[in-house]
């Protein structure tokens, strides 16, 4: 380092200790409004997801069934036609009013089908099924395992 390099430097110090008020106010002023808008603006969302994976039984002669427990098979040979169908029974009119039963929801099936998503993970036989809701309780429901 030069001697010219220590100068700048020195300058640059010397013009932000004078300026120090002002930095200071912009930082407080930024923090405010950080503040007011994370507390009356952002409102927060929570989502609840579930993971189920599609096995073969061995106990029900081929049948497909569905299980939250994670499992180790060599021979998974679910039809991908299948798993679709699984996605699109998730969706289904009759299993959304179940599940706002058992849960004891206040919404109709409509709000619940557009807070809810059912995707199938691609080239696996995971089905993964998410809530978001602004409300942790809608959300996550009784978490009741299936």
């Amino acid at each position: 380092m030069g001697k010219n390099e220590n100068i700048e430097i020195t300058r640059i110090l010397d013009i932000l200790k004078s300026k120090k008020l002002v930095i200071l106010c912009i930082l407080m002023i930024s923090i405010l409004i950080g503040f007011v808008y994370s507390y009356f603006c952002v409102v927060p969302e929570y989502k609840a997801t579930s993971t189920l994976l599609l096995i073969p039984n061995s106990t029900t002669n081929g049948q497909v069934v569905a299980t939250q427990d994670l499992a180790v098979s060599t021979d998974l040979t679910v039809n991908k036609g299948l798993i679709e169908t699984y996605r699109k029974i998730g969706e289904n009119s009759k299993v959304l009013k179940q599940v706002i039963n058992n849960l004891g929801l206040d919404m109709t099936e409509e709000e619940l089908l557009k807070q809810m998503k059912v995707s199938i993970k691609k080239e696996t036989y995971v089905i993964e099924v998410a809530v978001t809701n602004k409300d942790a309780r809608k959300s996550h429901g009784n978490c009741k395992r299936i």
